[in-house]
């Protein structure tokens, strides 16, 4: 009887930590939503837990072999060839900019406020991308952040998110 009540206990957490989980992206609108969470935390991060949030250089290698998904052999060479190291730069250098934008402008993301995520979808490179700006406002200043992001046949996944400007509102 005890080892039913451990095995439920156990089932009950695995549960609960697989619902936690991140949310699946299937409509481009909640790009957006999902980028502005992401903002909102972005000073609880480690670099780590940023690119958790983000396609793996892994997972867009599986992509690259999934030709009813990206169609054009280009395409799938391109994101194949990707060296792991150049990737992982990239990042880094994207969320230290975020950081460092953060930190002199003194922005507290906890109180950033929502304005607008405007996208556009482009599927002529052969992968169903998306290339949008999300803005939102803190104190009185207006920042622009671009996000890009592809689909992986099942949702929509951040390859992105960099670029960020603000402007004062005054």
């Amino acid at each position: 009887m005890k080892s039913l009540f451990y095995v439920m206990i156990i089932v009950t957490n695995i549960i609960i930590l697989v619902s936690c989980g991140k949310e699946s992206i299937q409509d481009p609108e909640a790009i957006g939503k999902n980028t502005f969470e992401i903002l909102q935390n972005i000073d609880q991060y480690s670099l780590e837990e940023y690119k958790s949030n983000l396609i793996s250089i892994n997972e867009l290698r599986e992509l690259a072999k999934n030709e009813d998904v990206i169609t054009k052999e280009s395409k799938r060479n391109i994101l194949s060839k990707i060296p792991i190291e150049k990737w992982n730069e990239q990042i880094e250098e994207d969320y230290n900019k975020l950081i460092e934008i953060g930190a002199e402008d003194e922005i507290n993301w906890s109180q950033i406020e929502f304005l607008d995520y405007i996208y556009q979808i482009k599927t002529d490179s052969g992968a169903k991308e998306t290339y949008g700006t999300l803005s939102f406002k803190f104190n009185n200043k207006k920042y622009n952040v671009k996000i890009n992001s592809i689909y992986d046949g099942n949702e929509f996944k951040i390859i992105a998110i960099n670029r960020i400007v603000g402007y004062d509102l005054e």
